[in-house]
């Protein structure tokens, strides 16, 4: 189906779903009848009745229906057709799909975050007003309940960041390197690191640290039990801890030379950043959003969700997330 993904449709989609809804709701629910035009014809002046009659024409092209022409365009009508009426109700069944709107209410929220930070409006307000197109899902919008829970759902998993309360959304979220690097592979999130192990199960992973004398286990999908190790209350120590777990799983990601470049670097920030007396915030949390990032890139998926785990608690702990 053309539409898909279902929101961000171009302003010509989302007009002629409407005239379909119209035809739909106005007896062209089967084939055979013959549907009276008039109605969307007088609503509008002579450039919207030209362009009414070109989305019209189109659809015939499609398949869709048979029109009925005069010479004056309030005299159209049209027969539906059934690959017309399959359309129609294929729009409203994904209209309709609970998991699948609250899917793409995700995508929605993170690609509509992307496009404001590129456009440099890093920490955008949240309002269906200024999502505009991203704010409907096959031209009907989402409701605030869907792109709230959206949010919610994205900073849970580290894709933006942004201050909420229980019964309202994130005002002002800011999309996270994680997130960005989401949205750059063109894939929409339920489809990207598939689970590979049982959902109620813990996947546990362990790194022998010779360094620092100790032996971590990081518990990816479950709740709370990130690691095992004694860790210090003290938040240099806690960044030391993610500095040392990415440097010590970069075989376990599977990571290519690239990212495993990039991912040396990290450690070297991070371990720079617990030395400092007063390190910048920002710099700690760009930081941070990077060495999740470089977890999900590789192919050792159990290790990167476990790595993505810890980066996160220790996120929350230090008050950046």
């Amino acid at each position: 189906m053309e539409l898909s993904p279902g929101y961000n449709l171009s302003p010509s989609w989302a007009k002629r779903l409407v005239i379909l809804d119209w035809i739909r709701d106005n007896g062209g629910d089967k084939t055979g009848i013959d549907v009276t035009l008039s109605p969307l014809f007088q609503q509008r002046e002579q450039a919207g009745k030209r362009a009414l009659a070109s989305d019209l024409t189109d659809f015939q092209d499609r398949g869709w229906l048979k029109l009925q022409q005069t010479l004056g365009f309030d005299g159209w009508s049209c027969l539906i057709l059934p690959a017309g009426i399959d359309f129609i109700d294929e729009v409203r069944r994904r209209r309709g799909d609970t998991v699948g709107r609250r899917r793409a209410a995700r995508d929605a929220v993170l690609r509509w975050l992307y496009d404001r930070k590129a456009a440099g409006e890093a920490y955008p307000v949240m309002t269906h007003e200024r999502m505009g197109s991203y704010a409907l899902y096959y031209g009907h919008a989402f409701t605030n309940q869907e792109t709230d829970d959206a949010a919610k759902w994205l900073r849970e998993q580290g894709y933006l960041r942004g201050q909420g309360s229980m019964d309202a959304g994130i005002a002002r979220p800011s999309i996270t390197a994680l997130g960005e690097q989401m949205v750059e592979t063109g894939r929409p999130l339920y489809e990207l690191d598939p689970p590979s192990f049982d959902a109620d199960a813990p996947v546990a992973v362990t790194v022998s640290m010779t360094g620092s004398h100790q032996n971590l286990n990081l518990a990816a999908n479950s709740p709370g039990a990130i690691q095992s190790a004694t860790m210090s209350d003290d938040d240099r120590q806690q960044v030391i801890q993610v500095a040392d777990a990415l440097e010590h799983m970069r075989d376990l990601l599977g990571l290519d030379a690239a990212t495993t470049k990039e991912a040396e670097q990290v450690v070297s920030d991070l371990r720079s950043l617990s030395a400092e007396l007063a390190p910048d915030r920002g710099r700690l949390r760009t930081a941070f959003d990077k060495a999740a990032a470089i977890a999900i890139t590789g192919t050792g998926t159990a290790a990167g969700q476990a790595l993505v785990a810890l980066v996160q608690q220790t996120a929350q702990a230090l008050g950046l997330a």
